[in-house]
């Protein structure tokens, strides 16, 4: 994207389909247009918005049984997170933001008193 931005260079998708005998298919996506002045976020959202249906068609490929985080809240267990996860300010500001939008818990379940027979 940054390319993009500084070349025009166009933004294509491309992503590699498993198939039998350790073959792969290239598959090659539609180039994506952008208005003028499209931010980061922006230029990488439509490339998801585009991919995702892949990802979702069959996901076996692309589900990997690893943990991808880069950053841990401050009040984390160290030892749940791999070695190259770090702490970060923003990453804690947002989850402080991300808290304060959510819903107050209440709990409408009324659970049965169970008395030990």
């Amino acid at each position: 994207m940054w390319l993009h931005q500084r070349t025009g260079a166009p933004l294509i998708n491309v992503h590699c389909e498993p198939l039998a005998g350790g073959r792969y298919r290239v598959v090659f996506h539609p180039r994506i247009e952008f208005p003028g002045g499209a931010s980061l976020q922006e230029m990488a959202q439509a490339c998801w918005d585009q991919f995702e249906p892949v990802v979702r068609k069959n996901p076996a490929p692309w589900l990997w049984m690893y943990k991808h985080f880069r950053y841990r809240p401050l009040a984390s267990n160290l030892a749940a997170y791999p070695f190259y996860a770090n702490i970060s300010e923003d990453f804690e500001r947002r989850l402080d933001e991300s808290a304060r939008k959510l819903p107050p818990m209440t709990s409408k379940v009324k659970l049965p008193m169970v008395t030990p027979a």
